[in-house]
């Protein structure tokens, strides 16, 4: 059926690993599973480094022909494209979930752990640059055209990143010394604020890695306000002379939810090493809502007294 469906384009394993987990979430939760964030946790479970630019699902009765919409969605892919598409059976109905990504980097087969000491190896990929987040919070760079060698000396999760001018091209996380974990990154929103459910996921972020809890910090929730009401503003300007150390970390995003707003921030490694810094105990947050949530942060350290 599923080779009936896509024909002579490009079925990739990886991809629809993923679509198969988001189906099976999709069995319980409905169209709610097809959220950036969850595609997101399932490309990370099956190990589908790029980046999905659609994403789809229907439900159709047992055993039912795949529906029409379905049909039209694969004739709009081309042979550039990886597909994911998965028909998961229920009892009394058939859940199909496709998914498509555009790679425009080759990255041959990443690891998903090495041992400590190890060294990632990257292909050439002219035009490309690489960043690494390390589980203490550091990120090194380097370009990408004649290849590269990241060395990962210490323990834990590491986030790669690839870009071009195009924007991200590709992201993967890489355990090292440690297996893969079973826990997901954020969850679904169940506060009673937008600000107890942003303030949630992040305290979730910090005990998964065994952090404390970072306090609010007035200053910053100024500034967070102050770069919230004028986006033209350098956000790093606004924190000078606030008693940090160094600059705070300054980011934003905005989204449907919460967990769809943090997904943007999480999955980049310099604001993702401003959750996990150990030496990071201060935010400031300003949110607005409305049809989308905006989210604007500060993270920072206190200079000590």
């Amino acid at each position: 059926m599923i080779a009936t469906v896509v024909g002579d384009l490009r079925w990739d394993a990886s991809l629809s690993g993923a679509a198969a987990g988001v189906a099976l979430a999709s069995a319980v939760e409905g169209p709610d599973a097809l959220q950036r964030w969850r595609v997101r946790e399932a490309l990370w479970r099956a190990g589908y480094p790029y980046p999905v630019y659609s994403a789809a699902f229907w439900t159709t009765e047992f055993n039912a022909p795949p529906p029409a919409d379905l049909i039209t969605w694969v004739s709009q892919r081309d042979e550039r494209d990886d597909l994911g598409v998965v028909r998961a059976r229920g009892a009394e109905q058939d859940h199909w979930v496709v998914l498509a990504a555009r790679p425009r980097v080759s990255l041959d087969a990443l690891p998903r752990t090495l041992p400590e000491g190890g060294t990632l190896v990257l292909p050439p990929n002219p035009g490309f640059t690489w960043a690494a987040g390390d589980p203490d919070g550091a990120v090194t760079t380097g370009p990408l055209g004649g290849g590269a060698r990241v060395p990962m000396a210490t323990g834990g999760e590491w986030l790669l990143q690839i870009r071009d001018p195009a924007g991200v091209a590709a992201s993967a996380l890489v355990y090292v010394d440690m297996p893969l974990p079973e826990e997901r990154l954020l969850e679904p929103g169940t506060a009673a604020t937008p600000g107890d459910a942003v303030m949630h996921q992040i305290e979730r972020i910090r005990d998964l890695w065994e952090l404390p809890m970072l306090d609010t910090d007035p200053l910053l929730e100024a500034a967070a306000k102050g770069w919230q009401d004028d986006p033209e503003r350098d956000p790093n300007g606004l924190t000078v002379g606030l008693g940090f150390e160094g600059t705070p970390v300054s980011w934003r995003c905005s989204a449907a939810s919460v967990p769809d707003c943090l997904d943007q921030v999480v999955w980049e490694p310099a604001t993702r090493a401003a959750f996990i810094d150990p030496e990071h105990t201060s935010i400031g947050l300003a949110i607005t809502t409305g049809n989308r949530i905006a989210i604007t942060g500060f993270i920072g350290t206190p200079l000590s007294p």
